[in-house]
């Protein structure tokens, strides 16, 4: 319906259009689309495609943007609970929260303790 109106006024103000349909150009192909450009060498182009499925889009942004936090949460405690069960964070953790409890070791200095510990076997796993 856009592209049809837009060839339309086009042509009607004397432009030379080239309007190819989706059978004719898959726009998510790369190499299609350089093709077209590199042959047609065009001086503007009008994008017309849309998802068509109206109703089926708003459902599918709802379904997102319900799924997201959701998401989120789930990667947060997954991410907690290994840490937590990381060999080195479970042997180091009970001493530094009993010194940062007393007031011996700041908590800022005993996650980046924590982290490092965690971070060091990620990064030996890695290697």
């Amino acid at each position: 319906m856009v592209a049809r109106a837009a060839v339309k006024h086009c042509q009607s103000i004397g432009d030379e259009v080239i309007a190819l349909t989706r059978r004719e150009l898959d726009i998510a192909d790369a190499k299609q689309v350089e093709e077209i450009f590199r042959r047609e060498l065009p001086d503007a182009v009008i994008n017309c495609a849309a998802y068509t499925d109206v109703d089926g889009a708003a459902l599918v942004t709802l379904r997102a943007r319900a799924d997201d936090p959701w998401v989120a949460q789930r990667i947060d405690a997954g991410l907690k609970q290994a840490f937590r069960q990381d060999p080195a964070v479970s042997a180091m953790l009970p001493s530094l929260l009993e010194q940062v409890g007393n007031g011996r070791l700041p908590a800022s200095t005993a996650a980046r303790n924590l982290l490092a510990a965690q971070s060091g076997r990620a990064q030996a796993a890695i290697k």
